[in-house]
């Protein structure tokens, strides 16, 4: 409950800052990867869920030092030429504003709050 309390405080009801949530969630995977005592499989979950949410962090975060975000934000831009349902920075917009609302009901999900 203590987690999911700082998760709340941390995204605001789904207005708030959702790098520091990645940050706060990367941070408790981090955590449990300490034990000494994870089953294989378990350490390879973690393992996972540690990669994607650094990722996510990096990449949300707009890291200049990353590659993941580098990609990711060159993927997007170049897909968005393709797109013709207006001008580039309303395309842009309309991308970001997708990205917000994916976060937004993840983080609302995890911490109880119903959107």
């Amino acid at each position: 409950e203590s987690q999911k309390a700082e998760l709340r405080r941390k995204i605001r009801e789904g207005n708030g800052n959702y790098v520091e949530a990645y940050k706060y969630l990367h941070k408790q995977v981090q955590s449990k990867l300490h034990c000494a005592d994870l089953s294989a499989a378990r350490r390879k979950e973690l393992e996972a869920q540690e990669f994607w949410l650094r990722k996510a962090t990096e990449i949300n975060g707009n890291d200049p030092d990353s590659q993941a975000n580098h990609f990711i934000r060159g993927v997007t831009r170049n897909g968005l030429r393709f797109e013709t349902s207006g001008p580039m920075p309303r395309r842009c917009k309309k991308f970001r504003t997708g990205s917000v609302s994916t976060s937004r009901r993840m983080f609302c999900g995890m911490a109880g709050f119903q959107r």
